[in-house]
């Protein structure tokens, strides 16, 4: 799972939001990069903003002067968010002071194109930056990933769940964290092998891959035989039947375990919860909430969700 990862990454065409309220502007850009990119166009901030959290492209190209926020707002915005915070950003401007360029490099922006802008010069820096972002893409998953089942590691769920319990403080929306436990693990281990307890990981993780669907969905292994999922925007009801999808297609699977004491295939035990946090609350008191809930739903049979 890791190495076809890896494959994707490398093969997949790059993304490129063109933010212009001119549209004669950015579709001359557009037509430009669209035969080397994947390319969205938006006409205003608020769009692009839309537009950068649903489909987190790649590269922005983002015009600075705009009639409803401008460019400097949207670059702030989008550092604010954790899915779109590593976005490269090339501002894009009429402006040609020093004091704008310096300002916008100050922001965050990763280069400057002035306008009238020269397409050849835009489309080299534009590869530029898209080879930078996809080298630090692929060290940043070499770095955060888990070596068996290509999910996010201890490390990158840690940082993960840090930085969504601010951004649920600071937007007051609630965040799902859901630990999840493959029941009587070590048994399984002693009666089929390490090589076949690595597979039934692999296809656990798999069927959590394809439950948690959305680009700001966290899905990691944090121990030998549990993961977590952290689920932003996340309410009590939907969480609950997520859940249910994750026992019934962990089920499906059909996976033989006759040294369960709960059934003859594989089963999980769930914990969950889902809350608005603030900014008081620190990660390791909200994981420790949610583990006490996996150890309860143990205690009460496995197999199960507990969920608060």
């Amino acid at each position: 799972m890791y190495e076809n990862m890896l494959r994707r990454l490398n093969d997949r065409k790059a993304q490129i939001l063109i933010v212009d309220d001119q549209i004669i502007n950015a579709e001359i850009l557009a037509n430009g990069l669209s035969d080397l990119y994947d390319v969205i166009i938006a006409t205003s901030g608020q769009e692009a903003l839309a537009c950068a959290k649903r489909d987190v492209p790649d590269l922005i190209l983002l015009d600075i002067r705009m009639p409803d926020i401008d460019g400097y707002a949207v670059l702030s915005e989008l550092q604010e968010t954790i899915a779109t915070q590593d976005i490269p950003v090339i501002f894009v401007t009429g402006e040609d002071s020093m004091d704008d360029e310096l300002k916008g490099l100050q922001h965050g922006a990763k280069d400057y194109v002035r306008k009238p802008f020269e397409l050849e010069l835009v489309k080299a820096r534009v590869s530029i930056q898209i080879e930078l972002k996809r080298k630090t893409d692929l060290l940043n998953l070499m770095a955060s990933a888990d070596g068996l089942t290509g999910l996010a590691n201890r490390r990158k769920f840690d940082e993960s769940l840090t930085r969504l319990i601010r951004d649920s403080a600071r937007h007051k929306t609630p965040l799902a964290l859901i630990l999840l436990d493959i029941d009587f693990f070590k048994q399984y281990n002693d009666l089929y092998g390490h090589a076949a307890g690595d597979r039934c990981l692999i296809d656990v993780s798999a069927v959590l891959a394809t439950v948690a669907k959305r680009t700001t969905d966290v899905v990691a292994r944090v121990g030998g035989e549990e993961f977590a999922l952290l689920l932003p925007n996340m309410d009590t009801s939907r969480a609950a039947l997520l859940c249910e999808k994750l026992h019934r297609s962990i089920a499906e699977r059909k996976i033989t375990h006759e040294g369960s004491l709960v059934a003859k295939t594989l089963t999980v035990s769930i914990g969950a919860t889902i809350a608005t946090v603030d900014a008081e609350l620190s990660s390791e008191a909200f994981y420790k909430r949610v583990d006490k809930l996996l150890y309860q739903a143990k205690a009460n049979g496995r197999a199960q969700t507990c969920l608060d």
